[in-house]
Parts: C-alpha cells; structure tokens; sequence
C-alpha cells in the first residue's frame, strides 16, 4: 500500500464501512507460524468471518485450543510437513521467525498457493528478497510484504486528508527503538544486529507509504551497542 504512487486514498471510515459490507465466509486462508503475529492474524481472520482457517505451527500446545472448532483446522508438525491443496484463492499468511520466512513461503508456493502475505522483513538481506521476488513472479504468485502499521487507521486518514488538500509537500521524522533487556535472548544475533530491517522499518515505512521512496539520499551513522554494532544513531536526508 503505497499513497503516493496514484492509489486513490480512501477515508478510514470509508475502509471500515467497505470492510463490513463485504462478505468473507466464502474465504480461506493458511496462516503459518503462531507466535504473537500468528496469533493477531487469526483472531482478525475470525472477527472478519472467514470460513475456513487453517493454522500450521510447531507449538502444539498452543494450537490445541482450536480443537473442535469447525471453522479452524491445526496442523501441529510445522510448515515442512504440511501437505494440504488450497482453496480457490486461499491466502497464505507466514508469520514465523524472519530465518523461516522464505522457506515456508516456499513451501506454500509447492503446495498450489498463489497469494501470500508474507510478514515483514521477509529476510534480513535485500538480495533473497529480490532472489524471491522474481522467482515468484516467474510463475504468477502474488506476494506481498506485511507492514501492517500502513494499515493504520491515523494511516489511512492522514492520506486521505493530505489528498484532499493538494498533497504532501515535505516531511520529517525521527524515532527511538526501543531496548528490552530480554532480546538477547529471544532473537537470533544476525536479526539483531539488523534491527532496523528487523524492527524499525514497521516506523520508516508509515513515512514511505505516504511520500514514496527517495530518488537519492544521504546517511550518517555513530556509536555502537554490543548487540548491534553498525551503529547507535542514524541520521539521513
């Protein structure tokens, strides 16, 4: 979703009430990985209505709770045993550890899939995603990268606003991550050490979603923390 390349905006509450007169229980969709992310996607799914939703993960225990419901299909032994045919336009939603992303988009795309919704980074190195991007478009799958803040609501109508007064004409934003102490332990070094791909650009995209991608641009960078070394402040234009 990006405003400034000639896609009509739409007010926030023009989205919302176009999102409650559709009907989704003709849907399906596939959502691998149940972490947090997994677990957002799936409650949305069901709060749309749609019929069918099938949910890979190797957390067993936690994908026991759909248990008898007819609505939700569990699939416990992870994405690489997964053997399923999707639906007539049945979505794909990865939503594993950045390092599986690929693979289990992969994995879908050999099934039949020809729509996925992949969560962002997708990976950590702008070479495997070109490397996927095109392969994927060799054969005709539409996929798409989730940065889900662009989705926003504010977003959204931030957009239309700004559409409705003639557009944007500079912009200026800055952010601080933020730092918890339990990182090192809950994320893998090499996505740590790309945090801004990782974490950060879910805030840079929100501006690029509104302004395009610069022609050309500058970057500084100082300091250093253990975890990220590249690096501690970042400025660009």
């Amino acid at each position: 979703m990006n405003y400034s390349e000639g896609h009509l905006p739409i007010s926030s509450e023009g989205l919302a009430t176009a999102i409650s007169r559709t009907d989704f229980s003709r849907h399906a969709v596939t959502v691998v990985g149940y972490g947090s992310m997994g677990r957002q996607y799936v409650a949305a799914l069901q709060a749309l209505g749609v019929s069918l939703i099938r949910v890979c993960s190797r957390a067993r225990s936690q994908i026991e709770v759909f248990r008898g419901n007819s609505k939700i299909e569990e699939f416990p032994d992870g994405f690489e045993q997964l053997a399923i045919s999707p639906k007539t336009r049945e979505l794909g939603i990865i939503a594993t550890p950045v390092e599986l992303s690929i693979r289990a988009a992969e994995r879908l795309v050999d099934l039949g899939f020809k729509r996925l919704l992949i969560e962002k980074p997708v990976a950590l190195r702008a070479s495997k995603i070109k490397k996927l991007a095109e392969k994927f478009h060799s054969k005709g799958i539409e996929a798409i990268c989730a940065y889900n803040r662009v989705a926003y609501p504010s977003v959204i109508e931030c957009a239309y606003r700004v559409d409705q007064d003639g557009g944007i004409t500079s912009c200026t934003y800055n952010l601080t991550e933020m730092i918890k102490p339990d990182w090192l332990d809950r994320f893998a070094k090499q996505e740590l050490k790309r945090w801004g791909i990782a974490n950060s650009l879910h805030v840079v995209s929100m501006a690029h979603s509104l302004i395009g991608l610069p022609r050309e641009w500058k970057g500084y960078r100082s300091g250093a923390i253990s975890w990220h070394p590249s690096g501690s402040v970042f400025v660009g234009a």
